[in-house]
Protein backbone atom coordinates (compact mmCIF):
# COMPACT_ATOMS: atom_id res chain seq x y z
CA UNK A 1 0.00 0.00 0.00
CA UNK A 2 1.30 3.45 -0.87
CA UNK A 3 0.89 6.74 0.97
CA UNK A 4 1.47 10.28 -0.27
CA UNK A 5 3.36 12.87 1.74
CA UNK A 6 4.84 16.25 0.77
CA UNK A 7 8.48 16.77 -0.17
CA UNK A 8 8.20 20.39 1.07
CA UNK A 9 5.99 21.78 3.79
CA UNK A 10 5.36 25.38 4.81
CA UNK A 11 4.68 26.33 8.42
CA UNK A 12 4.23 29.99 9.33
CA UNK A 13 6.02 31.21 6.19
CA UNK A 14 8.98 28.84 6.75
CA UNK A 15 9.71 26.08 4.21
CA UNK A 16 10.94 22.66 5.26
CA UNK A 17 12.33 19.91 3.01
CA UNK A 18 12.02 16.19 3.60
CA UNK A 19 15.46 14.67 4.20
CA UNK A 20 14.70 11.29 5.80
CA UNK A 21 12.01 8.66 6.08
CA UNK A 22 12.21 6.06 8.84
CA UNK A 23 10.52 2.69 8.30
CA UNK A 24 9.37 0.02 10.71
CA UNK A 25 8.61 -3.58 9.89
CA UNK A 26 7.35 -6.18 12.31
CA UNK A 27 5.07 -5.58 15.27
CA UNK A 28 5.11 -3.59 18.54
CA UNK A 29 7.04 -6.35 20.35
CA UNK A 30 9.54 -7.28 17.68
CA UNK A 31 10.54 -5.22 14.69
CA UNK A 32 13.24 -3.71 12.56
CA UNK A 33 13.95 -0.10 11.57
CA UNK A 34 15.48 1.15 8.31
CA UNK A 35 15.74 4.65 6.81
CA UNK A 36 15.99 6.45 3.50
CA UNK A 37 18.13 9.57 3.87
CA UNK A 38 18.81 12.43 1.45
CA UNK A 39 22.42 13.62 1.37
CA UNK A 40 21.81 17.37 1.16
CA UNK A 41 25.43 18.28 1.82
CA UNK A 42 27.23 16.57 -1.05
CA UNK A 43 25.18 15.11 -3.85
CA UNK A 44 21.38 15.24 -3.33
CA UNK A 45 21.30 11.45 -3.57
CA UNK A 46 18.99 9.28 -1.50
CA UNK A 47 20.56 6.44 0.50
CA UNK A 48 18.86 3.44 2.08
CA UNK A 49 20.29 2.53 5.52
CA UNK A 50 19.67 -0.94 6.94
CA UNK A 51 21.89 -1.72 9.93
CA UNK A 52 25.46 -1.80 8.58
CA UNK A 53 24.29 -1.84 4.94
CA UNK A 54 24.00 1.44 3.02
CA UNK A 55 22.96 1.54 -0.62
CA UNK A 56 22.26 4.29 -3.14
CA UNK A 57 18.63 4.63 -4.19
CA UNK A 58 18.16 5.43 -7.86
CA UNK A 59 14.86 6.95 -6.75
CA UNK A 60 13.70 8.65 -3.58
CA UNK A 61 12.28 7.28 -0.34
CA UNK A 62 10.35 4.11 -0.84
CA UNK A 63 11.74 4.20 -4.42
CA UNK A 64 8.98 6.56 -5.41
CA UNK A 65 10.47 9.26 -7.63
CA UNK A 66 13.49 9.83 -9.86
CA UNK A 67 16.54 11.79 -8.67
CA UNK A 68 15.94 14.32 -11.44
CA UNK A 69 12.69 15.21 -9.66
CA UNK A 70 14.47 16.29 -6.48
CA UNK A 71 13.88 20.05 -6.48
CA UNK A 72 16.38 22.70 -5.56
CA UNK A 73 15.43 23.61 -2.00
CA UNK A 74 15.89 27.31 -2.79
CA UNK A 75 12.99 27.09 -5.28
CA UNK A 76 10.56 26.02 -2.52
CA UNK A 77 8.31 23.81 -4.62
CA UNK A 78 5.57 22.98 -2.09
CA UNK A 79 3.48 21.05 -4.61
CA UNK A 80 5.99 18.18 -4.85
CA UNK A 81 4.63 14.97 -3.38
CA UNK A 82 6.28 11.65 -2.60
CA UNK A 83 4.51 8.34 -2.95
CA UNK A 84 6.01 6.23 -0.21
CA UNK A 85 5.04 2.92 1.25
CA UNK A 86 2.81 2.30 4.24
CA UNK A 87 5.77 1.21 6.39
CA UNK A 88 6.87 4.85 6.75
CA UNK A 89 7.08 5.39 10.50
CA UNK A 90 8.51 8.88 10.85
CA UNK A 91 9.21 11.75 8.41
CA UNK A 92 12.09 14.17 9.04
CA UNK A 93 12.09 17.70 7.64
CA UNK A 94 14.75 20.41 7.75
CA UNK A 95 14.64 24.19 7.27
CA UNK A 96 17.13 25.02 4.51
CA UNK A 97 16.61 28.78 4.40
Amino acid sequence: RNIIFPFHIKIQEVFYTLFAVQYHSGNHQNGHYTADVLNLRDDNVWYHCDDEWVSVLSEGPGSAFHRSDIPDAAKHEPRKKIVGNAHAYCLYYINLS
